[in-house]
């Protein structure tokens, strides 16, 4: 990160911190969420401006699709509003945990799909760097070819909407029902670990489940086997056909570094999100 991002960093906190229209999960949020660059919830126009200013400090231009894409900020922020709604209908607390984390994930799915599209397109790209369009460049070339719609620059929506709200139905409704089931520790370190080991598996198992989408998702999205011709379509279509020709297996490629990447980032980011929360709670 270089010395002018950190300025400006540090200079987003101070607003943020002095806006009467910011609450204590927005920040928590943000903290929780800032070294994977992600959206932060000041406000939608706002964050937005923002983020991108970050992102092109921070980036070359054809990563800050793929840096927006990942921007778990949203879990947490919109899961907390999901579950405020929720606390106006009688439901069971394990039943409103998964509910709002699926909430979540399908929000999550509509903001973050076109740039996951442009992200796999550049990154299936095999020109060499300078000879690849920009992001801006390469969405237009998609909305002038393609269009907005499922065959445009939503392509492989369906399969989006699955891999993230099922993974953040299981990874949210998984850990706030188990931590509140196993009993809380007195000593620090331990209490650490419990949180920390539930987050692991919950990231885990989130991961196992969710991964036949996110393969549908990369199918549909990415380059077909044969150019000019689509083969993949749509989310369970595109599973059917991938396990009739490749097999059970083929469902869960890539499964190792998701779990590698998703086991422990779930945890971390849960737990900063946790020890964030509380302390802005005591102090705020």
């Amino acid at each position: 990160m270089t010395f002018k991002t950190v300025l400006i960093l540090e200079e987003l906190l101070k607003t943020a911190s002095k806006s009467t229209d910011i609450k204590c999960i927005d920040l928590v949020c943000w903290l929780s969420s800032c070294s994977w660059l992600a959206l932060p919830p000041l406000s939608w126009s706002r964050s937005l401006a923002c983020a991108w200013v970050l992102l092109c400090l921070q980036y070359e231009e054809p990563k800050c699709a793929e840096a927006i894409s990942e921007g778990h900020c949203q879990w947490f922020f919109t899961f907390e509003q999901y579950k405020k709604l929720l606390g106006y209908v009688s439901l069971s607390p394990a039943l409103t945990f998964a509910i709002a984390g699926l909430g979540s994930g399908l929000t999550e799915a509509i903001v973050v799909n076109p740039f996951e599209v442009v992200k796999v397109g550049l990154q299936a790209n095999r020109n060499t760097f300078t000879e690849q369009p920009s992001t801006i460049g390469y969405a237009r070339q998609i909305i002038k070819k393609e269009g907005l719609g499922l065959q445009g620059l939503n392509k492989g929506f369906t399969a989006t909407l699955g891999r993230h709200g099922v993974f953040n139905m299981v990874y949210f409704g998984f850990y706030f029902n188990v931590k509140n089931i196993i009993p809380v520790n007195k000593d620090p370190t331990l209490e650490f670990l419990r949180k920390f080991g539930i987050g692991l598996l919950s990231g885990t198992i989130a991961s196992v489940i969710n991964i036949p989408f996110d393969v549908a998702k990369s199918r549909i999205q990415g380059p077909q086997p044969v150019p000019g011709e689509i083969k993949y379509r749509t989310c369970f279509k595109t599973m059917a056909t991938v396990y009739q020709e490749e097999g059970i297996l083929a469902l869960y490629k890539g499964l190792l570094p998701k779990i590698m990447r998703l086991g422990p980032g779930g945890a971390v980011m849960l737990l900063v999100y946790e020890y964030t929360y509380s302390w802005l709670q005591e102090n705020w």
